[in-house]
């Protein structure tokens, strides 16, 4: 529980921040080109492709951690016996 409350308080503090900095900040008077917008999409993009690389590496991790990794491999060597 003492986990959860502290995410739950740098949310809250974090979302403060951004509430103080969206309303103190100032106008930029800056131009954005589609060059740049490209280059946005392809870090996230990318950042998303390399995500699902790293779920992929170590997924059979993540199944033995909750518990459901073992069962496969129990009724695979059941089989071979019979």
């Amino acid at each position: 529980m003492k986990f959860l409350a502290k995410i739950r308080r740098c949310i809250g503090v974090g979302g403060f921040s951004l509430w103080i900095i969206a309303l103190t900040s100032q106008p930029a008077w800056a131009y954005l080109d589609p060059g740049t917008g490209s280059i946005i999409l392809q870090v996230l993009l990318g950042g998303f492709a390399g995500a699902l690389v790293i779920v992929k590496l170590y997924w059979h991790r993540v199944k033995s951690f909750f518990g459901h990794g073992n069962d496969g491999e129990a009724a695979n060597e059941e089989n071979s016996k019979l």
